[in-house]
């Protein structure tokens, strides 16, 4: 989206589209309807929930709508998770078609929700969910790439993937991609082309699920025989923000990023890039790269804008010939930079000199000049990723805490320089605010705040 301009100041609205929505209430059914299970699957693992019989399933679902009612929760929109809904047995698509009707004229319900595989949809069977009452159908595509379709068993091909992301738009339902970053087969460039194939298809809401080696998979075997490696969890940070972007540029809510952190999955997670902030890690990152290529841009526009570090001249370059941890320089020992006049990140944090993860550099040693923040109060709790993480790659870009304001307004701002005494003058061509909006702050680390709602995030 682009900033307004101002040759003292970028301007810019953060690029994650904010969709409020009803809240989600998922009714599993795992393995239900699946014609052969894929080499990753542990659906009664990664729901806890364990195969049942329908009538009990949507018994119990009843039970805890009941007790919504009882509570004045707020209509949520059912979603049919775990096996694929459209191969179910007619007479148990209308059954829960019917649950969802009943408890919709009871006011706990406003819509309903399926998630299916792509070559297990019919132009007729859409119509008829349709004037059921379904609203939305989440496609697991998870790739449209043949060779990692192939390596996973899932019996179709990436054109019949397009073809059935297609078909559920033609059918007058919304459209929801489910995508598996780090599936067998799948490189980081083939998932972020994933990402594309899918923003392209327009849909109104996408998921991704990094891959994970889960007991009682088949994939447990291939990961214990070193068939398949798991992706790491840089590589898997990197190519989730990057998808966002794509996703967001698209006008795409990304509603979840990993699986929920479910007490049976915990317990089987063999390995692969599990965390439980693994979502608000990649948009802290997607956010930090959004700043990155506007600063980028801001440099080649005009005199007025602040130089950058080298290694951020590109500020998009994600997969680099060599990886950084390569391409590096080490730092000196603890202490040695008071000493050297080298400042180095923390414990843990990149040293790499790449064009992901440039030098720590900080404004105060004169390297970098200094930034101006203001930006919306919804995001000063993801700012600066998780426990910090990010505070050594703004630093390379010269925005620190002390110098980030966060206020009621809708766009971010920057500006190079100080504001004078901490808070900014009237006349900051960075400073200026939505009307009625409150001054500005020096909140540069907080608690992760409460941002808006997006759209059926569980």
């Amino acid at each position: 989206m682009p900033g307004r301009f101002n040759p003292k100041a970028i301007h810019f609205v953060h690029p994650e589209p904010l969709v409020p929505g009803p809240p989600v209430f998922p009714v599993f059914l795992p393995f239900a309807g699946c014609p052969e299970r894929c080499r990753y699957c542990a659906q009664d693992i990664q729901t806890g929930t364990r195969p049942a019989a329908l009538a009990g399933i949507l018994e119990g679902a009843g039970r805890a709508l009941e007790l919504r009612l009882s509570r004045s929760a707020p209509a949520a929109e059912l979603a049919f998770f775990g096996g694929t809904f459209t191969a179910l047995p007619e007479k148990d698509q209308e059954a829960c078609m019917e649950f969802t009707a009943l408890w919709r004229g009871r006011g706990a319900v406003c819509g309903a929700r399926c998630s299916t595989r792509p070559d297990a949809v019919t132009p007729r069977g859409l119509e008829r969910l349709r004037a059921a009452g379904l609203g939305l159908v989440e496609l697991g595509v998870q790739s449209f790439h043949d060779a990692a379709l192939a390596a996973s068993n899932r019996g179709y091909g990436g054109r019949t993937a397009e073809k059935a992301c297609r078909m559920v738009l033609a059918a007058g339902l919304d459209l929801g991609v489910q995508l598996m970053p780090g599936m067998p087969g799948l490189s980081p460039e083939r998932a972020v082309e994933d990402a594309r194939l899918a923003a392209a298809l327009r849909p109104c809401c996408a998921r991704l699920y990094p891959c994970l080696v889960l007991e009682g998979s088949a994939l447990a075997g291939d990961w214990r025989a070193g068939r398949y490696a798991p992706w790491n969890e840089e590589e898997t940070l990197k190519t989730l923000a990057e998808s966002c972007r794509i996703l967001w540029g698209a006008g795409v809510p990304v509603i979840r990023m990993g699986l929920a952190p479910e007490k049976e999955l915990l317990r089987n997670i063999l390995a692969g890039p599990f965390h439980p902030a693994l979502g608000g890690r990649a948009r802290s990152l997607a956010l930090l790269r959004e700043i990155e290529t506007r600063l980028a841009g801001w440099r080649r526009s005009g005199e007025n804008a602040p130089p950058l570090s080298p290694a951020k001249e590109s500020g998009t370059d994600f997969f680099p010939d060599r990886p950084a941890k390569e391409t590096g320089t080490p730092c000196p020992p603890d202490g040695a930079a008071k000493e050297t006049g080298t400042p180095c990140p923390p414990d843990g944090a990149d040293r790499g000199t790449g064009a992901d993860f440039p030098p720590y550099a900080t404004a105060e040693r004169g390297s970098i000049p200094p930034l101006t923040v203001h930006g919306p109060k919804r995001y000063q709790g993801e700012f600066w990723g998780h426990r910090k993480e990010l505070l050594p790659r703004y630093a390379a870009l010269g925005i620190a805490p002390e110098r980030v304001f966060w206020e009621d307004r809708a766009d971010f701002a920057i500006r190079k320089g100080l504001c004078n005494g901490g808070l900014c003058p009237p006349a900051c061509p960075a400073g200026d605010r939505a009307p009625g909006g409150e001054p500005a702050t020096r909140q540069g680390i907080t608690p992760r705040g409460k941002g808006l709602s997006h759209a059926a995030r569980d």
